[in-house]
């Protein structure tokens, strides 16, 4: 049975026993995502997401990172959906200090560095590409635009490519400044590890989150008065797709 525990700044935290298991897994979710987004900047929580790896104060470059976490045989990766960022270390349960020491570490101190930018930019414009080539996956993207239409909720979670060219370090600071919170994120602990050890390490990892709320999402509008339809044609495609 897990249980959720709310601690003075703020934070959750969510212990998950899973006692037949010798691993642990450390996730952190925020709540964030293209919801949250100005059209300036859509597509910024993805591109913050791929870039949170790539170097910390203590771990400057992403080979430090991976190395700490290669070292102990850790499984990393993240995600980004609409309405919330995930972030997630899984480790044999003897390395969970270090697991939560990681994910942390990249999420209080990430130094986002240009030439790193620069370097992920390139990869998520191609991500961008490759998903629109795809007809199962582009077609559930046509699907939230022609419901939502031009709003955040209707917006790519990947972004547009002209924005992501834009995107600087000096906004991605200031994106996990204002989103990335105490009332805002959750840490859960799965796996064969004691509440009051999974407690001690999340109070002392987590302690320099920023206090507050952070910024919301935009209320969604509801525009659709009447059945649309969307069609995207790829000529090469051996079958069709519906949503």
């Amino acid at each position: 049975m897990f249980k959720r525990i709310i601690l003075p700044n703020g934070l959750r935290f969510i212990h998950v026993p899973m006692n037949g298991t010798q691993t642990v897994t450390v996730l952190v979710m925020a709540a964030t995502g293209s919801k949250y987004e100005t059209k300036e900047k859509n597509g910024i929580s993805h591109f913050l997401e791929h870039m949170i790896f790539k170097g910390t104060r203590r771990r400057p470059t992403p080979a430090q990172i991976h190395g700490v976490l290669n070292e102990v045989g850790a499984i990393h990766n993240a995600f980004t959906a609409h309405e919330w960022t995930g972030y997630f270390v899984k480790v044999p349960r003897e390395h969970t200090k270090i697991a939560v020491d990681v994910v942390s570490d990249v999420l209080l101190h990430a130094l986002f560095p240009s030439a790193e930018i620069d370097r992920e930019r390139g990869a998520v414009i191609a991500e961008l590409n490759m998903y629109r080539d795809d007809p199962m996956r582009h077609v559930e993207d046509l699907f939230y635009e022609v419901l939502y239409g031009d709003q955040p909720a209707g917006w790519n979670v990947g972004g547009r490519a002209e924005v992501i060219q834009r995107i600087t370090r000096k906004d991605f600071l200031e994106y996990l400044r204002d989103h990335y919170r105490t009332e805002t994120m959750a840490v859960i602990i799965a796996g064969n590890i004691s509440e009051a050890k999974a407690l001690r390490l999340v109070k002392k990892y987590f302690a320099g989150v920023r206090k507050g709320k952070g910024k919301g999402k935009l209320p969604v509008v509801i525009r659709q008065a009447r059945p649309e339809v969307k069609i995207a044609s790829y000529p090469h495609a051996d079958q069709g797709h519906l949503r």
